[in-house]
């Protein structure tokens, strides 16, 4: 059985779609922060799940404890960054304690693998140019990364897996939730301009090919704590916006390079350039040569 925790979100609904569309798959439960995303499915188990709700919390675990051989990809958090440094307590309160209570109601259960959804930002900046790999010491440089490095070492504490994620891009399989390439791309097709970052390179993936390895992972036997999953490039946010452009047949003029200082729009810091390896997922066999593709 496979558990997707945060399966109504833009990675969780397309390890849905991944999962789903494979000619047989386990028992998927889909444990929803707001709503339940998907038609409904055999072998499939929707049902509400708030992080900071401990009755919500014993009701999940009853509900795995009917399963064996437990595999649980958990991608529920705060995650953006701005809105961690608003209200920090309330954030590491969910991101890092309801987390661990969590954790500690899955005692007793046959929990073959767990892998906690992580982030690039526990490194910290990538100076001149350095690719960080599994090995490197960690340096987060907002509240957001060091939250996420304080739920990696309760990770690690249970015996699970760790995965840091790079920025992941694609079409909402959301309707009513509106993704950042979906904005570009309104945008571009309506003609009009988006500025687009230059001093912001992340080894960026598609959420398509994040399932796909995550879903590899979920079922390896590697040993491995930590594991990065990315791409093999590196890319600006602009050049992220002229593969929008030319995905929806919009001009690539109307993609303006800019800085994070003319843009102005963040209110915590951020990292010009994250770039990672993805030597260890290649090397266990879960990952290949890949970019960022639409």
């Amino acid at each position: 059985m496979i558990c997707v925790v945060g399966a109504d979100g833009f990675f969780g609904t397309y390890l849905q779609k991944y999962i789903l569309s494979l000619p047989s798959h386990e028992h998927l439960v889909c444990l929803n922060h707001s709503s339940v995303f998907l038609p409904e499915a055999d072998n499939k188990t929707d049902t509400r799940f708030e992080l900071n709700d401990k009755d919500s919390i014993k009701k999940a675990v009853s509900l795995l404890s009917q399963f064996d051989d437990i595999k649980i990809i958990f991608l529920a958090a705060v995650h953006n960054p701005d809105i961690v440094k608003k209200a920090p307590q309330e954030a590491e309160f969910i991101n890092t304690v309801c987390y661990e209570n969590f954790l500690n109601e899955l005692s007793g259960l046959n929990i073959k693998r767990l892998i906690y959804s992580s982030s690039d930002t526990v490194y910290g900046e990538s100076i001149n140019g350095h690719i960080f790999t599994e090995k490197d010491d960690t340096a987060p440089i907002n509240i957001y990364g060091r939250q996420k490095l304080l739920a990696e070492n309760i990770t690690r504490k249970h015996g699970y897996t760790v995965a840091r994620y790079s920025y992941m891009c694609a079409p909402s399989l959301n309707a009513d939730k509106k993704h950042f390439y979906d904005e570009v791309a309104k945008t571009l097709k309506n003609g009009e301009q988006v500025f687009m970052l230059t001093d912001w390179v992340r080894s960026a993936l598609s959420y398509s090919t994040a399932a796909e390895i995550t879903y590899k992972l979920a079922l390896s036997d590697t040993k491995e704590p930590v594991i990065n999953i990315c791409s093999d490039e590196a890319v600006s946010k602009y050049e992220i916006g002229l593969r929008i452009a030319k995905t929806v047949g919009a001009k690539s003029s109307l993609v303006v390079p800019c800085t994070k200082k003319e843009l102005g729009i963040f209110t915590e810091k951020r990292a010009d350039d994250i770039i990672m390896s993805n030597a260890l997922s290649k090397k266990l066999g879960i990952a290949k040569n890949t970019g960022l593709t639409f």
